[in-house]
């Protein structure tokens, strides 16, 4: 199977990565910016320090003329600012990847979204697997337009299919 890999890199102003994690890390909150999702939910981990926190999260989005469902479990870094993400079970053959926030050099805040998706179907990975990344990177777009309007200076956003 060749899943394909997506990228999307967003460079912010006006916030701190502080914020910028917040919000990121709030799924739950991800509908209300994203029109493809039709459902989130997220489980409270059973503990949560200063460190950081495993949950879970049950995703309901639509994709091509249906709906795709899954769980995955997502491991909440504090102080890295990250959240990695592996799907648990659900319509997918695989998907995992995290979210990561840093400064830069020159004060702005970037916020990089990274993940490998493999729709799960062999013989048809090839043509599909783009086409979920690519509704993905859309996906995506739509998060940091809505969490951040404004404030978004730019978005780049890469893909590539490779052989795992």
């Amino acid at each position: 199977m060749s899943p394909s890999i997506i990228s999307v890199i967003a460079t912010l102003t006006g916030v701190t990565p502080d914020d910028v994690f917040d919000r990121v890390s709030d799924f739950a909150s991800f509908g209300d910016h994203v029109p493809m999702v039709d459902r989130i939910t997220v489980t409270d981990p059973e503990s949560r320090d200063a460190a950081g926190y495993v949950r879970s999260s049950s995703w309901s989005t639509h994709f091509r003329g249906g709906l795709l469902q899954w769980v995955e479990t997502d491991t909440v870094d504090v102080p890295g600012r990250t959240v990695t993400f592996e799907q648990s079970s659900g319509d997918l053959g695989s998907f995992d990847g995290r979210w990561a926030v840093r400064e830069t050099a020159d004060g702005a805040v970037e916020m990089a979204f990274d993940a490998a998706v493999d729709i799960g179907i062999p013989s048809m990975a090839d043509m599909l697997n783009p086409v979920a990344a690519q509704e993905l990177a859309t996906g995506v777009h739509q998060i940091v337009d809505g969490l951040f309007g404004s404030g978004v200076v730019s978005v780049e956003t890469g893909s590539r299919l490779t052989q795992r």
